[in-house]
């Protein structure tokens, strides 16, 4: 009987200790990414509408301004306070098309000023390069055009923390 129960205690002993040891491992967890690496993907994300697709919808001459911003990390965890202070700075700012393949961001404090670009655009969405004040930083500006109003997504202001970036929803009123 004593061999039994010890047999038994040393099985226990054995599965616990290997359980212990998987979860243990030194393996990432799975995050939610097919790749991997973030679960926050900022060009296709829950929180947001996708780009619209079909015929792309006209920009040259209108000028978008400035509605809300929300920006999230590679979590997906808004970053509230961000937020706040950046709600303020953009309050300004505003986005013209002189053509539908070039935007300029206006803002006259000169917080998030980009001059006319030109750049890629593909259906509904259009990408742009600007650096930023002191020359150190070239990023990305996506603008995703949907009636009445774009999404412009970019890292600028979280370069230096991987996967955050700012959604900022610009809205078109006719005059």
């Amino acid at each position: 009987m004593r061999k039994l129960i010890a047999s038994i205690l040393i099985a226990l002993l054995i599965s616990s200790l290997g359980i212990s040891l998987v979860s243990c491992a030194d393996e990432p967890a799975d995050n939610g990414s097919p790749t991997g690496d973030y679960l926050y993907d900022p060009y296709y994300n829950r929180f947001k509408p996708d780009a619209p697709g079909g015929a792309p919808i006209s920009v040259v001459g209108k000028d978008f301004y400035f509605e809300e911003i929300e920006i999230r990390d590679k979590n997906e965890e808004k970053q509230v306070n961000d937020e706040r202070s950046l709600r303020k700075l953009y309050s300004g700012v505003f986005v013209r098309f002189a053509a539908e393949d070039t935007v300029e961001f206006v803002d006259y404090s000169h917080f998030f000023s980009v001059p006319e670009t030109k750049g890629v655009r593909e259906g509904n969405v259009l990408t742009v390069q600007a650096t930023n004040k002191t020359g150190d930083y070239t990023f990305d500006i996506r603008i995703e055009i949907h009636e009445g109003k774009i999404l412009v997504i970019h890292n600028l202001h979280h370069h230096d923390e991987p996967c955050t970036y700012s959604t900022i929803t610009f809205s078109y009123e006719e005059e």
